[in-house]
Order: C-alpha cells, then structure tokens, then sequence
C-alpha cells in the first residue's frame, strides 16, 4: 500500500532533519533543499529556491502528478535575525519577509489550492513566541512581523475551512534546542527550550490527524 504524501520544506536545517527522520515512518516525504541530496525509497530531495514563485508551483505540480494526492506539507524553512526598530531598516525586514514568509507563501498557495480540489489536508508552518505575543518582539522587530504574517494567513485561510478541508496549524515554539542557539545563549537554561525531536512529533501528529473544523490553529511549545 502506498504511504501518504508529504512535502517538507527546509529539510536540511535542525528541525528539517528532525522531522524527516520521524516522517518516513508514515509518510513518503518529498523534501525542499537547497543544495542536492541523494534520495531513498522512503524520501526524495528536490533541490529548490523557494523564493522563485515560478519553480515552487512547478515542483508542486509535479508531485500532484507523480503522486495524485499531497495529503500534507510541513513548511518548516526559515531563519532567524535580531534587530529593534532602530536596527531595522527595509532591507532587513524584506529579508525576514523572504526568508520566513515567502519561502512558505510559495508552497501555501499552490498545495492549499490543490489540497481544496482533493480532499482536504493540513498544513503546518513555523510561528513564534514573540509573534504570538507581538509585545515581546521589539528585540526582533523584522522576525517578528514575517512571524506574524504567517499566523494571520493561517487565520484568514482556516476561517474557510467548512469548504477547503484544509487545516493550516502553526507551530509556536520558544527557544529550540539547537548547536547554533547553544552557542549564541551559552548561559541560557536550556531545560527550558523544545528540542526539534519534540516539535517534529507533533508536526507528524498533525500531518497525520483527519479532519476537524474545530482543531486549534496555534500550537504553541514555551
């Protein structure tokens, strides 16, 4: 029997890595990289820039293509810049904006309107403490607002979901237990952070969950 398809994005970062390696247990996942990566039966790497609209919807189509159905997509690329307002100019926040806002829009727009004609499906994108609770922010102002966009998408696609079947659920972490933030807090307690292996369990679980028009659209881990 052949498994459900998901699509990853981000698949070589921390939590891409993490959630991979949890997916194949359920999925046939096709994953986003930037750089090429050999495949296996369970996973195939697609070498990809998300910020070309043009080339996201054609990867998009031709998994529609090649597996008739993309049951879920778990949009987990982005990054991550501090700056307040004075710090902050329109060049670094276009930088956020693409980095956490539009690598994930160009994917949204093309599996959410395939999933409306298929369906139903979910799919699950990274949000943030701070854009969540937008008064704790000022330190990332730029990360922030892309943050914040993608949790307002969510909410104005889920207010259609009685007729797309389609469920976006945002994953609001706090601080995640990585090299990289290790390095950068190293006196930070850490008994407090979410480890990727954690979010990716979740991620799964909702990847996986049927349809319901009253799942929650914010998950939040802090």
């Amino acid at each position: 029997m052949m498994k459900p398809v998901c699509v990853v994005s981000g698949a070589a970062g921390n939590l891409g890595l993490a959630l991979v390696k949890t997916l194949q247990r359920h999925f046939f996942v096709e994953a986003i990289v930037r750089t090429e990566q050999s495949s296996s039966e369970k996973l195939h790497y697609n070498q990809l820039d998300l910020t070309d609209e043009d080339a996201a919807q054609k990867f998009v189509m031709n998994c529609v293509q090649k597996h008739k159905k993309i049951q879920a997509a778990a949009l987990v690329a982005g990054g991550f810049e501090m700056g307040d307002l004075s710090d902050s100019n329109y060049t670094a926040i276009e930088k956020m904006l693409s980095l956490n806002f539009k690598t994930a829009y160009t994917l949204i727009r093309p599996v959410y309107q395939h999933m409306q004609t298929s369906g139903g499906g979910n799919i699950i994108v990274i949000g943030s403490k701070t854009a969540h609770q937008l008064e704790t922010g000022g330190f990332a102002v730029a990360y922030t607002l892309s943050k914040a966009m993608l949790i307002n998408l969510a909410q104005i696609l889920n207010a259609n979901r009685k007729e797309s079947k389609v469920t976006i659920h945002v994953i609001v972490p706090g601080t995640i237990d990585t090299p990289d933030n290790r390095q950068s807090m190293p006196n930070a307690d850490v008994s407090k952070w979410v480890t990727p292996e954690t979010l990716a369990d979740k991620i799964v679980e909702l990847s996986a969950s049927p349809f319901n028009l009253e799942a929650q659209t914010l998950h939040t881990f802090y």
